[in-house]
């Protein structure tokens, strides 16, 4: 879908009210979550309602990643609110064929419009944060590739060093080091900039032992993904 498209149909989800639908869904969850939280301060209450990450609230600091994850949530929860109009639908056939009571057309009519509302909201923001990482994309490459050439610096430094990919089953696959950079998000990159610091510390630091040795072997382990890390085997040459 172009961006003209995009913008019609973000203007119809606007003029149906999907800006005050999410204001008053926003309030009814803070009124609802009262009880619970009547003892915190208003600070505390507002950082748990609108700055803690959750379902409705994307967290914050891994750039792109963080947009990127919060689309999939707004999939699970379309598919939450889709599976809650499935439920619906039995007694919605009633209200149309007029075999419904009064009060069940009034509470079927009210679910399926808020669920409607919820799964136009979860469409709203879906094209909104494409917009957002489009534009942030050059940006965040851009990034990527200082980070990346800094990293291939800091790894040249370290005795002789290979990579692995350990999987969940400890089954190991070699990779080179531009491999991992090339496959590696902004924020893996970022924490792997911390990581190396802390393995370059350590590999000096074995380096200005007085102790002979001939050589040692050293591991370590750097999480990338779900049951997935990278094995940095480091060798060390020390001589009294």
């Amino acid at each position: 879908m172009n961006k003209k498209e995009n913008n019609i149909e973000l203007k119809i989800y606007e003029f149906l009210g999907i800006k005050t639908f999410r204001k008053m869904a926003f309030k009814l969850r803070d009124f609802l979550f009262l009880p619970f939280t009547f003892k915190m301060t208003k600070e505390k209450r507002h950082k748990l309602f609108y700055e803690e990450p959750s379902n409705y609230i994307m967290k914050k600091g891994n750039g792109i990643k963080d947009l990127q994850d919060f689309k999939k949530q707004l999939l699970i929860n379309a598919g939450i609110h889709l599976w809650a109009l499935s439920i619906c639908l039995p007694n919605f056939l009633k209200v149309i064929g007029g075999t419904a009571s009064l009060s069940t057309t009034i509470i079927n009519l009210s679910c399926v419009a808020i669920n409607i509302y919820c799964i136009m909201l979860q469409r709203y923001n879906h094209i909104r944060i494409n917009r957002v990482i489009k534009k942030m994309l050059p940006r965040e490459e851009e990034k990527k590739n200082k980070i990346k050439e800094e990293l291939k610096k800091e790894d040249s430094l370290l005795d002789d060093h290979t990579y692995t990919i350990v999987s969940k089953r400890d089954k190991e696959k070699n990779i080179s080091f531009q491999g991992f950079l090339d496959t590696a998000t902004y924020d893996k990159l970022i924490q792997y900039r911390d990581y190396l610091s802390y393995i370059k510390a350590y590999n000096q630091m074995l380096m200005g032992q007085q102790d002979f040795y001939e050589s040692e072997e050293y591991s370590f382990n750097f999480p990338i993904k779900k049951n997935k890390s990278l094995k940095l085997e480091l060798r060390t040459n020390r001589n009294n």
